[in-house]
């Protein structure tokens, strides 16, 4: 049964997300692969983790429960992944550590099926996903990163499509596509090359989200909307509002599959995109 109370943070890194949750009332399972970023989270959020609203593990996601590998840690957190073309895209510094794993499924029996499950993991999300098959836990909201790939890497697009297969099968039929670099939920409209469009977040996303850039003005522009609307000052990397807070209209999954390969198709046709640098996220749901 789902627990309409609890939402599940995977892979929370610096608590983008963790502070929204705790802002709305709900209890939270956090789980990131970084001990460090374990460590922050009891520091930022201490009052909520002492009281018990917070609960955080140090795991990192994947297919098999309790065996020990090695984690990759980047230089920028972000990037942290257990695939080291991703870690070290840029040519980024990078560090192993030795962490323990668990399935998605086996947290769920652990601690309740939630209301909402967010998963960002840098490579690995439909595979947790994909640990639901055998299970009958279904959150009624999902969100999942639609692609993270290394900086040599190019895929086609039944893989650029393969998050969003994995959450239909396990039963979601309702689908909103989200630009996570203004939070805007996309429709069949042109979005990406039109005049509303901010730049595109590329190789230089790392500099403008610490600081050393201005951060385009369009980009200010939409968060400042995203705050008045729901009473939040989302920063930047969260993954936002989700559920029936989100605007825009719920697709099927064959619309889904088109509005992604047109979105794509148009993201990469700007000029100065890497290849990695296409950043959206499904919202799925079964409602």
């Amino acid at each position: 049964m789902v627990n309409n109370k609890l939402i599940f943070d995977i892979g929370f890194h610096k608590g983008e997300d963790l502070q929204y949750f705790l802002h709305l009332g709900y209890n939270v399972i956090g789980m990131d692969a970084d001990p460090r970023l374990v460590e922050l989270a009891k520091e930022t959020f201490a009052s909520h983790y002492k009281s018990g609203q917070l609960r955080v593990f140090n795991y990192a996601i994947s297919g098999e429960n309790d065996v020990t590998v090695e984690f990759n840690v980047s230089e920028w957190t972000l990037w942290n992944s257990l695939r080291k073309e991703i870690a070290g895209r840029d040519n980024k510094t990078m560090e192993t550590i030795a962490v323990k794993t668990r399935r998605l499924d086996t947290l769920m029996k652990e601690h309740g099926v939630p209301y909402y499950c967010k998963i960002d993991i840098e490579g690995y999300d439909s595979i947790a996903v994909d640990t639901l098959k055998e299970s009958e836990y279904r959150p009624v909201f999902m969100s999942v990163e639609t692609e993270c790939i290394g900086d040599s890497e190019i895929i086609d697009d039944a893989k650029a499509l393969e998050t969003l297969v994995s959450l239909h099968n396990l039963g979601y039929n309702k689908f909103k596509l989200v630009d996570q670099k203004t939070l805007e939920v996309l429709s069949m409209e042109p979005f990406y090359g039109v005049k509303k469009t901010p730049p595109p977040f590329e190789r230089s996303l790392a500099d403008k989200v610490l600081g050393r850039n201005k951060v385009p003005p369009r980009i200010i522009t939409y968060f400042e909307q995203m705050r008045t609307k729901h009473n939040f000052n989302f920063p930047l990397s969260t993954t936002g509002p989700f559920g029936d807070q989100l605007e825009g209209n719920w697709v099927d999954f064959e619309t889904g599959k088109e509005m992604l390969l047109f979105h794509r198709k148009a993201f990469f046709e700007l000029k100065g995109v890497s290849n990695y640098s296409f950043w959206c996220d499904w919202h799925a749901t079964r409602k």
